[in-house]
């Protein structure tokens, strides 16, 4: 299960980021940016747009990310549907396009977000929800019964000695659930935690999610900064303030 991000989790940071601190475009490279991605959507010029995205570009969990030109130009119609490409296209420059600091040009509130290349399409198709859905059913075919109640899924990861997941419930909660490494996870799992909670860790869409049970503390670290755009996790795990377990992390996909 690969979480390259929760694209929704990215859209709630940099829509708060852009809150407050972005403004209309005012430099000329800005505009002939902007102006030149409409122009690719707008003439269907997609081999050509495919060389401009910054890869991986990440897409809602549980659907996996895109990770070169070739997938993007399979996948195109399914990110960039006749919805998406029609608010692009009748976007206004001035009132629908703004520069937010470092993070680069977004449009309206964090739809999408270009850099020089583009990094973000918070924008989900018909398509990619019925693929979501139908990967969501096969996950939960695959979980004991007791944990196959959850909103969404999150994160699936592998750690020297652990399999972990975590997985979004009713109310903003989290749940924790975790197997020793080399486990079937249709088993029951040997620790389960409920109402855990998200917090992002600055501006870059850093996060990490913190879970309580007694004296311990279960921390899942997310990094996307400085990683190439591939997020990296971490566990950490305290007791009475003294911590007692670290260990990095591969995600996983479902």
């Amino acid at each position: 299960m690969k979480n390259f991000g929760s694209g929704l989790i990215l859209f709630l940071i940099c829509t708060s980021f852009a809150l407050s601190s972005f403004g209309q475009l005012s430099d000329i490279k800005d505009k002939k940016t902007v102006a030149d991605f409409v122009e690719l959507i707008q003439t269907e010029q997609v081999g050509k747009l495919a060389d401009q995205v910054k890869y991986p570009l990440r897409r809602v969990y549980p659907i996996p990310a895109v990770y070169n030109k070739c997938e993007f130009i399979q996948r195109y119609t399914e990110i960039f549907d006749d919805s998406l490409k029609n608010i692009i296209t009748h976007s206004d420059p001035i009132n629908d396009w703004s520069k937010v600091g470092w993070r680069g040009i977004m449009l309206l509130q964090g739809l999408l977000w270009i850099d020089g290349k583009l990094t973000s399409v918070n924008h989900q198709s018909v398509s990619e929800k019925r693929l979501s859905d139908l990967l969501i059913a096969k996950d939960k075919s695959r979980l004991p019964a007791n944990l196959r109640n959850y909103r969404k899924p999150i994160l699936y990861m592998e750690t020297q000695k652990f399999i972990i997941r975590i997985d979004e419930m009713e109310g903003n909660k989290y749940r924790y659930a975790s197997w020793s490494r080399g486990s079937n996870t249709v088993s029951t799992p040997d620790l389960v935690l409920l109402n855990g909670t998200w917090t992002p860790d600055g501006s870059g869409g850093n996060h990490y999610y913190r879970f309580l049970s007694g004296d311990y503390q279960y921390d899942c670290i997310i990094a996307l900064l400085n990683n190439n755009g591939i997020p990296s996790a971490t566990i950490e795990v305290s007791k009475a303030g003294q911590k007692v377990l670290k260990q990095t992390s591969t995600l996983l996909k479902i």
